[in-house]
């Protein structure tokens, strides 16, 4: 169990952030009044206005002595602005020689202490440099050791801190890697394997999307899991490469799922998991709905067991989910 410490620092207050990310645009300067303009405040250095989009514009108004990133931060994210924006303007203002002491600002800061026998506690920090808020927490949690404590660590911090950046994600990054061609050294992309996927899935769907020749893709699989392995936890070296969700008649509920192995019979696959389910699924139906959409050349599985018995008026499921 965690208990969060009673202070918690904010640089500054947000006047209705939004969760939602600008418009992927360079911001445009329209005015650029510095150095002759003073207000209580003091003498204003940097006064720039910003569009947002078609209709909004923001104003960055910084004076001798702020910040500039917290002052970039608390004009611009309450538009939606997104660290990209940000981070250009940021990159406007130093290469005008506005002093400034960190590169990013610090958005949240929490102090952290482990209540089942105090054996730790510290202060979880979060800048505004980008990084997916799920990865910072699972970071934080791997830095200390205290990985245990993870799924109770996001489920105290990750909504505090969605209100401050857009989060993409709520599965954080357990491993990240560029990836480049044995023999030329060309870079064919980053891979990354997020907490609860299986490796050699994540592998795999990587490898299947490289558009460059690499030669046999099962051998470049398996000498990039082999490496992957010696970090991660694998569980086995064949990939997932048809799933079939099953899920309640209103959509709502994940019930199970079906699995189907590369180069595995898609009627094995469908006996393997009537073995194990109990759901009731009418046997013969299922087995000719998965021969009806998982034999297709793409998915790299076997048809040739055919046991299902075809019937006219047959229940049509969307593909990839099932719905009882």
């Amino acid at each position: 169990m965690i208990k969060l410490l009673l202070f918690i620092i904010l640089p500054f207050l947000l006047s209705g952030g939004s969760a939602v990310a600008a418009q992927q645009q360079q911001p445009t300067t329209t005015t650029n009044n510095t150095d002759d303009a003073t207000n209580n405040d003091g003498i204003v250095i940097f006064n720039n206005t910003y569009s947002i989009d078609d209709q909004r514009q923001a104003n960055v108004v910084i004076h001798d002595g702020d910040e500039p990133v917290d002052i970039i931060y608390n004009s611009l994210r309450p538009f939606g602005a997104d660290f990209v924006a940000r981070r250009q303007v940021f990159e406007e203002v130093k290469s005008l020689g506005i002093p400034y002491t960190k590169e990013y600002a610090v958005l949240f800061s929490q102090g952290i202490l482990l209540d089942d026998d105090d054996s730790f506690s510290g202060v979880f920090t979060y800048h505004d440099n980008g990084s997916e808020p799920i990865d910072a927490i699972y970071n934080f949690a791997k830095e200390h050791a205290i990985q245990r404590f993870f799924p109770q660590l996001s489920t105290t911090l990750i909504y505090q801190l969605c209100e401050l950046v857009k989060c993409n994600r709520l599965r954080p990054t357990i491993f990240s890697n560029e990836i480049s061609s044995a023999e030329d050294g060309q870079p064919l992309g980053v891979l990354e394997i997020l907490l609860g996927d299986e490796p050699v899935d994540a592998v795999d769907a990587f490898v299947q999307n490289i558009s460059v020749d690499i030669g046999n893709s099962t051998v470049f699989r398996n000498n990039i899991l082999q490496v992957v392995c010696e970090t991660l936890e694998c569980t086995r070296t064949t990939p997932v490469v048809f799933r079939m969700l099953v899920k309640t008649e209103d959509g709502k509920e994940l019930l199970d799922s079906i699995d189907i192995y590369e180069g595995e019979e898609v009627i094995d696959a469908v006996d393997r998991f009537i073995s194990k389910s109990n759901l009731g699924l009418d046997e013969v139906t299922l087995k000719n709905y998965m021969l009806q959409e998982a034999c297709k050349d793409e998915y790299r599985v076997k048809c040739t067991k055919n046991v299902g018995v075809a019937e006219d008026g047959l229940p049509i499921f969307s593909n990839s989910t099932m719905q009882l």
